[in-house]
């Protein structure tokens, strides 16, 4: 019994997924190269993705949402290495504090004066 040669299907050229192109869009990409978006557009790590939140979510929880300084409650987590003085963007726990927004913004501007 002979099977029938198969057939390659091919697909229709897509319209770019941008609102008003009419440009063709890229194989495996939903948008035309003028369009096209950065690998890292949307994938969460602008800010350091989901590693960073879930580490950021121990400090605060370490912490009790709690500004390690004045006691108010925490909406920010500081690295006590800061990264733009070489700092690891995801260090031990340890090395990270969960602050206030006025004195996250106290203590950065005292790392820049340094």
């Amino acid at each position: 019994m002979n099977a029938a040669p198969r057939l390659a299907m091919t697909r229709a050229p897509k319209v770019c997924a941008e609102p008003g192109c009419p440009n063709t869009a890229e194989p495996g990409d939903p948008r035309c190269a003028q369009h096209k978006r950065p690998a890292w557009h949307g994938s969460g790590k602008g800010r350091g993705g989901r590693p960073w939140r879930r580490l950021r979510d121990s400090v605060l929880a370490r912490d009790r949402h709690r500004c390690r300084d004045c006691g108010d409650p925490a909406t920010e987590v500081h690295h006590l290495d800061g990264i733009a003085a070489g700092g690891d963007q995801l260090p031990h726990l340890s090395r990270l504090l969960s602050l206030c927004t006025a004195c996250h913004d106290r203590r950065t501007a005292e790392d820049r004066a340094r």
